[in-house]
Protein backbone atom coordinates (compact mmCIF):
# COMPACT_ATOMS: atom_id res chain seq x y z
CA UNK A 1 0.00 0.00 0.00
CA UNK A 2 0.98 3.31 -0.75
CA UNK A 3 2.05 6.33 1.26
CA UNK A 4 0.40 9.72 0.90
CA UNK A 5 2.82 12.55 0.51
CA UNK A 6 2.89 14.41 4.15
CA UNK A 7 2.38 17.97 2.94
CA UNK A 8 2.01 20.74 5.45
CA UNK A 9 -0.62 23.61 5.02
CA UNK A 10 0.53 26.98 6.76
CA UNK A 11 -2.00 29.71 7.55
CA UNK A 12 -0.81 33.12 8.23
CA UNK A 13 -2.09 35.20 11.08
CA UNK A 14 -3.66 37.70 8.78
CA UNK A 15 -5.96 34.86 7.02
CA UNK A 16 -6.75 33.75 10.28
CA UNK A 17 -7.54 37.58 11.58
CA UNK A 18 -9.77 37.61 8.52
CA UNK A 19 -11.48 34.44 8.58
CA UNK A 20 -12.46 35.08 12.41
CA UNK A 21 -13.79 38.51 11.02
CA UNK A 22 -15.74 36.89 8.54
CA UNK A 23 -16.95 34.71 11.08
CA UNK A 24 -17.91 36.68 13.27
CA UNK A 25 -19.71 39.88 11.24
CA UNK A 26 -22.00 37.27 8.74
CA UNK A 27 -24.69 39.63 9.98
CA UNK A 28 -23.52 43.17 9.36
CA UNK A 29 -22.25 41.88 5.80
CA UNK A 30 -25.63 40.35 5.29
CA UNK A 31 -27.33 43.71 5.96
CA UNK A 32 -25.04 45.38 3.77
CA UNK A 33 -25.56 43.59 0.67
CA UNK A 34 -29.37 43.81 1.68
CA UNK A 35 -28.59 47.10 1.76
CA UNK A 36 -26.73 47.81 -1.53
CA UNK A 37 -29.39 45.22 -3.34
CA UNK A 38 -32.25 47.83 -2.21
CA UNK A 39 -30.33 50.70 -3.72
CA UNK A 40 -29.44 49.08 -7.16
CA UNK A 41 -33.58 48.03 -7.25
CA UNK A 42 -34.12 51.14 -6.14
CA UNK A 43 -32.13 53.09 -8.90
CA UNK A 44 -33.73 51.04 -11.59
CA UNK A 45 -37.42 51.92 -10.20
CA UNK A 46 -36.55 55.42 -10.54
CA UNK A 47 -34.70 55.04 -14.06
CA UNK A 48 -37.25 53.33 -15.56
CA UNK A 49 -40.24 55.91 -14.07
CA UNK A 50 -37.79 58.79 -15.55
CA UNK A 51 -37.94 57.30 -18.75
CA UNK A 52 -41.59 56.56 -18.76
CA UNK A 53 -42.18 60.11 -18.26
CA UNK A 54 -40.09 61.70 -20.94
CA UNK A 55 -41.44 58.65 -23.26
CA UNK A 56 -45.48 59.88 -22.37
CA UNK A 57 -44.99 63.82 -22.23
CA UNK A 58 -42.99 63.22 -25.60
CA UNK A 59 -44.77 60.95 -27.41
CA UNK A 60 -46.56 63.83 -29.89
CA UNK A 61 -42.74 65.00 -30.86
CA UNK A 62 -41.92 61.29 -31.55
CA UNK A 63 -44.66 60.46 -33.88
CA UNK A 64 -43.72 63.79 -35.88
CA UNK A 65 -40.02 62.90 -35.93
CA UNK A 66 -41.02 58.86 -37.58
CA UNK A 67 -43.45 61.04 -39.91
CA UNK A 68 -40.85 63.15 -40.90
CA UNK A 69 -38.08 60.08 -41.29
CA UNK A 70 -40.39 59.01 -43.89
CA UNK A 71 -40.49 61.96 -46.38
CA UNK A 72 -38.13 62.33 -49.27
CA UNK A 73 -36.91 65.52 -48.72
CA UNK A 74 -36.27 67.85 -45.93
CA UNK A 75 -39.05 70.45 -44.75
CA UNK A 76 -36.94 73.32 -44.26
CA UNK A 77 -39.67 75.90 -44.37
CA UNK A 78 -39.61 75.09 -40.59
CA UNK A 79 -37.35 77.65 -40.22
CA UNK A 80 -38.69 81.19 -41.13
CA UNK A 81 -37.47 82.68 -43.65
CA UNK A 82 -38.19 85.90 -45.51
CA UNK A 83 -40.55 86.19 -47.92
CA UNK A 84 -39.82 86.92 -51.76
CA UNK A 85 -40.21 90.68 -52.67
CA UNK A 86 -43.94 91.02 -54.42
CA UNK A 87 -44.12 93.25 -57.56
CA UNK A 88 -47.94 94.04 -57.12
CA UNK A 89 -48.03 95.31 -60.74
CA UNK A 90 -45.66 97.30 -63.29
CA UNK A 91 -47.13 99.49 -66.32
CA UNK A 92 -46.36 101.90 -68.81
CA UNK A 93 -47.92 104.92 -70.10
CA UNK A 94 -47.82 106.93 -73.39
CA UNK A 95 -46.03 110.43 -72.28
CA UNK A 96 -45.44 111.61 -75.52
CA UNK A 97 -44.93 110.81 -79.06
CA UNK A 98 -41.59 110.00 -78.23
CA UNK A 99 -41.38 108.98 -75.20
CA UNK A 100 -42.99 106.46 -72.25
CA UNK A 101 -43.84 106.30 -68.22
CA UNK A 102 -43.45 103.66 -66.50
CA UNK A 103 -44.85 102.60 -62.65
CA UNK A 104 -43.97 99.30 -60.91
CA UNK A 105 -45.28 98.19 -57.07
CA UNK A 106 -43.80 96.90 -55.04
CA UNK A 107 -44.39 95.10 -51.78
CA UNK A 108 -42.29 93.99 -48.55
CA UNK A 109 -44.43 90.85 -47.08
CA UNK A 110 -42.58 90.60 -43.99
CA UNK A 111 -43.59 91.79 -40.91
CA UNK A 112 -40.18 92.23 -39.12
CA UNK A 113 -37.75 91.81 -41.98
CA UNK A 114 -36.80 94.64 -44.03
CA UNK A 115 -35.32 95.10 -47.31
CA UNK A 116 -32.29 97.22 -46.62
CA UNK A 117 -30.76 96.95 -50.06
CA UNK A 118 -32.98 95.88 -53.38
CA UNK A 119 -30.94 95.68 -56.71
CA UNK A 120 -33.84 95.55 -59.49
CA UNK A 121 -33.85 95.97 -63.44
CA UNK A 122 -37.25 97.29 -65.41
CA UNK A 123 -37.53 96.19 -69.07
CA UNK A 124 -39.26 98.03 -71.98
CA UNK A 125 -40.25 95.65 -74.49
CA UNK A 126 -36.57 93.64 -74.16
CA UNK A 127 -34.87 97.08 -73.28
CA UNK A 128 -32.95 97.87 -69.84
CA UNK A 129 -33.83 100.58 -68.46
CA UNK A 130 -30.84 100.41 -66.20
CA UNK A 131 -29.97 98.32 -62.42
CA UNK A 132 -31.25 100.35 -59.41
CA UNK A 133 -31.20 100.30 -55.53
CA UNK A 134 -34.31 100.60 -53.32
CA UNK A 135 -35.39 99.32 -49.86
CA UNK A 136 -38.32 98.40 -48.10
CA UNK A 137 -38.72 98.71 -44.23
CA UNK A 138 -41.08 95.50 -42.88
CA UNK A 139 -44.85 95.67 -44.30
CA UNK A 140 -44.15 98.66 -46.65
CA UNK A 141 -45.11 99.37 -50.20
CA UNK A 142 -43.45 101.68 -52.81
CA UNK A 143 -43.87 102.79 -56.14
CA UNK A 144 -41.10 103.60 -58.26
CA UNK A 145 -41.11 105.13 -61.29
CA UNK A 146 -39.27 106.23 -64.08
CA UNK A 147 -39.91 108.86 -66.75
CA UNK A 148 -39.39 109.90 -70.15
CA UNK A 149 -38.42 106.71 -71.18
CA UNK A 150 -37.51 107.03 -75.45
CA UNK A 151 -39.81 105.18 -76.91
CA UNK A 152 -41.92 105.55 -80.64
CA UNK A 153 -44.52 102.72 -80.60
CA UNK A 154 -48.12 103.69 -80.54
CA UNK A 155 -49.21 101.91 -78.09
CA UNK A 156 -47.95 101.28 -74.10
CA UNK A 157 -45.46 98.28 -74.08
CA UNK A 158 -45.22 95.54 -71.41
CA UNK A 159 -42.82 95.76 -68.47
CA UNK A 160 -40.85 93.65 -66.66
CA UNK A 161 -39.46 93.54 -63.36
CA UNK A 162 -36.59 91.76 -62.57
CA UNK A 163 -35.12 91.63 -58.50
CA UNK A 164 -31.81 90.77 -58.63
CA UNK A 165 -30.53 90.64 -55.17
CA UNK A 166 -32.04 91.45 -52.08
CA UNK A 167 -30.41 92.38 -48.43
CA UNK A 168 -32.00 91.87 -45.20
CA UNK A 169 -32.13 92.24 -42.19
CA UNK A 170 -34.23 91.40 -39.19
CA UNK A 171 -36.41 93.75 -36.93
CA UNK A 172 -37.26 92.51 -33.96
CA UNK A 173 -38.92 95.50 -32.81
CA UNK A 174 -39.80 97.89 -35.77
CA UNK A 175 -41.81 100.63 -33.11
CA UNK A 176 -38.65 102.88 -33.65
CA UNK A 177 -39.27 102.70 -37.53
CA UNK A 178 -40.99 106.20 -38.50
CA UNK A 179 -44.77 106.18 -39.03
CA UNK A 180 -46.28 108.26 -41.81
CA UNK A 181 -49.50 110.49 -42.00
CA UNK A 182 -49.84 112.61 -44.90
CA UNK A 183 -52.83 114.91 -45.97
CA UNK A 184 -53.71 116.36 -49.36
CA UNK A 185 -56.07 118.68 -50.18
CA UNK A 186 -56.97 121.61 -52.80
CA UNK A 187 -56.36 119.48 -55.62
CA UNK A 188 -57.00 120.77 -59.32
CA UNK A 189 -57.10 118.72 -62.53
CA UNK A 190 -57.19 121.42 -65.98
CA UNK A 191 -56.08 121.51 -69.40
CA UNK A 192 -53.52 124.45 -69.74
CA UNK A 193 -51.88 125.79 -73.40
CA UNK A 194 -47.93 126.20 -73.19
CA UNK A 195 -46.98 129.41 -74.82
CA UNK A 196 -44.26 127.84 -76.38
CA UNK A 197 -45.33 125.60 -79.47
CA UNK A 198 -42.46 122.59 -79.31
CA UNK A 199 -43.28 122.09 -75.45
CA UNK A 200 -47.15 121.93 -75.56
CA UNK A 201 -48.08 121.56 -71.72
CA UNK A 202 -51.79 120.41 -72.35
CA UNK A 203 -52.66 118.92 -68.59
CA UNK A 204 -51.85 119.59 -65.03
CA UNK A 205 -52.84 118.50 -61.59
CA UNK A 206 -52.04 120.64 -58.73
CA UNK A 207 -52.69 119.99 -54.82
CA UNK A 208 -51.27 120.72 -51.32
CA UNK A 209 -49.41 118.31 -49.44
CA UNK A 210 -48.92 118.43 -45.78
CA UNK A 211 -46.67 116.35 -43.30
CA UNK A 212 -49.04 115.50 -40.30
CA UNK A 213 -46.35 113.22 -38.97
CA UNK A 214 -44.26 113.87 -36.15
CA UNK A 215 -41.19 112.80 -38.05
CA UNK A 216 -39.74 114.95 -40.69
CA UNK A 217 -38.57 113.26 -43.86
CA UNK A 218 -35.64 114.03 -46.56
CA UNK A 219 -35.38 112.90 -49.96
CA UNK A 220 -39.27 112.09 -49.56
CA UNK A 221 -40.78 111.09 -53.15
CA UNK A 222 -44.55 112.00 -54.29
CA UNK A 223 -45.94 109.58 -56.74
CA UNK A 224 -49.31 110.67 -58.71
CA UNK A 225 -50.92 108.12 -61.22
CA UNK A 226 -54.18 109.30 -63.03
CA UNK A 227 -56.64 106.63 -63.58
CA UNK A 228 -60.19 106.18 -64.59
CA UNK A 229 -63.33 104.53 -63.31
CA UNK A 230 -62.12 101.25 -64.30
CA UNK A 231 -58.74 101.38 -62.30
CA UNK A 232 -56.74 102.08 -66.13
CA UNK A 233 -53.60 104.59 -65.47
CA UNK A 234 -53.34 107.15 -68.11
CA UNK A 235 -50.69 109.69 -66.61
CA UNK A 236 -47.91 108.87 -64.34
CA UNK A 237 -46.07 111.76 -62.58
CA UNK A 238 -42.77 111.73 -59.81
CA UNK A 239 -41.31 114.54 -57.85
CA UNK A 240 -38.45 114.32 -54.77
CA UNK A 241 -38.71 116.62 -51.65
CA UNK A 242 -35.28 117.27 -50.92
CA UNK A 243 -36.85 118.01 -46.94
CA UNK A 244 -40.53 118.31 -45.49
CA UNK A 245 -40.84 118.60 -42.09
CA UNK A 246 -43.67 117.81 -39.68
CA UNK A 247 -46.47 120.36 -40.15
CA UNK A 248 -45.34 121.84 -43.05
CA UNK A 249 -46.99 122.35 -46.65
CA UNK A 250 -46.28 122.10 -50.02
CA UNK A 251 -48.27 123.18 -53.52
CA UNK A 252 -47.26 120.72 -55.75
CA UNK A 253 -47.55 121.12 -59.95
CA UNK A 254 -47.26 118.16 -62.09
CA UNK A 255 -47.72 118.48 -66.08
CA UNK A 256 -48.13 116.01 -68.76
CA UNK A 257 -47.67 116.75 -72.59
CA UNK A 258 -50.58 115.67 -73.81
CA UNK A 259 -53.98 116.19 -73.36
CA UNK A 260 -55.54 113.22 -71.03
CA UNK A 261 -59.26 112.07 -70.63
CA UNK A 262 -61.25 114.26 -68.72
CA UNK A 263 -62.61 113.37 -65.60
CA UNK A 264 -59.73 111.01 -64.44
CA UNK A 265 -58.76 111.16 -60.52
CA UNK A 266 -55.28 111.17 -59.26
CA UNK A 267 -53.96 108.45 -56.51
CA UNK A 268 -50.67 110.27 -54.63
CA UNK A 269 -48.13 107.90 -53.20
CA UNK A 270 -45.38 109.00 -51.04
CA UNK A 271 -42.15 106.72 -51.05
CA UNK A 272 -39.54 107.96 -47.90
CA UNK A 273 -36.47 105.83 -46.64
CA UNK A 274 -37.80 104.27 -42.92
CA UNK A 275 -34.30 102.93 -42.90
CA UNK A 276 -31.51 105.44 -43.55
CA UNK A 277 -31.53 107.10 -40.17
CA UNK A 278 -30.24 110.56 -42.01
CA UNK A 279 -32.98 110.54 -44.46
CA UNK A 280 -35.35 111.11 -40.79
CA UNK A 281 -35.73 114.17 -38.97
CA UNK A 282 -36.88 113.04 -35.65
CA UNK A 283 -37.52 116.76 -33.98
CA UNK A 284 -38.29 119.66 -35.38
CA UNK A 285 -35.49 122.28 -36.85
Amino acid sequence: MAELPNRETHISKRELDFGYWLATHRQLLHRILISVLGIIAAASIGLFLYTTVIWVTHIQQTDDILSALSLPDVNYQAIRRPEELVVRSARAVIRDDHSIDIVAHLQNPNDIWAAVEITYEMTVAGATTGIATTALAPSEEKYITKQSIPFSGAEAPAIRVEIHDVQWKKFVDTSNLPTTEWIFSNAHYAYVQSAAEDIPLRTELTFTIQNKSVYGFREAQVVVLLHDDNGDIHGIGSVTLDEIVTEESRSLTFRWPLRLPTGLQPTIYVNIDQLTENRIIRSRQ
